[in-house]
């Protein structure tokens, strides 16, 4: 039993530390959006709410070209 833990707790570090590090890495970006699509909600509040997403990712795209 002991020969399956240490390789089973390794990998599940390293699954635990990628995501900490993308989430960390990726956190500007997301708070980003997060308020573009909030204010977008505010200004247009009769479109739909994927429609604003969708606005909000390609003005990210553009931004970032």
């Amino acid at each position: 039993m002991k020969t399956y833990l240490t390789p089973l707790a390794i990998i599940i570090g390293s699954i635990i530390i990628s995501v900490s590090l993308y989430l960390a890495i990726t956190s500007e970006e997301r708070a980003k959006f997060k308020f573009c699509v909030e204010s977008y909600s505010k200004s247009f509040p009769d479109a739909p709410l994927e429609e604003n997403k969708e606005l909000c990712r390609q003005l990210q795209q553009y931004g970032n070209q």
